[in-house]
């Protein structure tokens, strides 16, 4: 406490000189800056719609990473991810679904297009749901079972609404 510390001062983030802002289309958004360390891409996906306005989106997004699109199957599509982007993680909380791709920058057009095609295109066949019911009824009674979800009151499993 008795060293002396030069105060610290703030620096704001400036529109235009620190990022770039685009209007996309009618009510999208694109924020934006050069990665300037080095040649990888990150690009977040963020909708303001979350498990609050409809508790069938976590389920959905769990389809949507089994799922194919209608030129690749399921497991051709993971295969088209790793060539373009290592990474492709979604996530939906109570007010906010995001997804997030990450890559080379060379791979950014493909990548981009990859996600347009398998949000705009999504297909899954009956054993994908099927499967994917198996795996949610299990940790419905894996839950039960857990003392940490019980005592959070039974947050982990997200209620499928029919």
């Amino acid at each position: 406490m008795a060293i002396k510390v030069k105060p610290i001062q703030p620096v704001w983030v400036r529109p235009g000189k620190d990022y770039q802002k685009e209007d996309a289309q009618d009510g999208v958004k694109l924020y934006y800056v050069k990665n300037p360390v080095n040649d990888l891409f990150t690009l977040t996906v963020a909708v303001d719609i979350g498990t609050r306005h409809d508790n069938r989106l976590s389920t959905a997004a769990q389809l949507l990473d089994k799922s194919g699109t209608k030129r690749f199957n399921g497991e051709d599509l993971k295969k088209e991810w790793y060539n373009s982007a290592p990474t492709s993680p979604s996530a939906t909380g109570d007010n906010e679904t995001t997804i997030s791709i990450s890559g080379l920058d060379e791979n950014f057009a493909a990548s981009w297009a990859l996600l347009m095609e398998v949000l705009q295109e999504p297909a899954a066949d009956t054993g994908t749901l099927e499967e994917l019911k198996k795996i949610i009824l299990v940790r419905r009674e894996d839950a039960k079972k857990d003392f940490s979800t019980i005592t959070r009151g039974g947050r982990a499993v997200q209620p499928i609404r029919r």
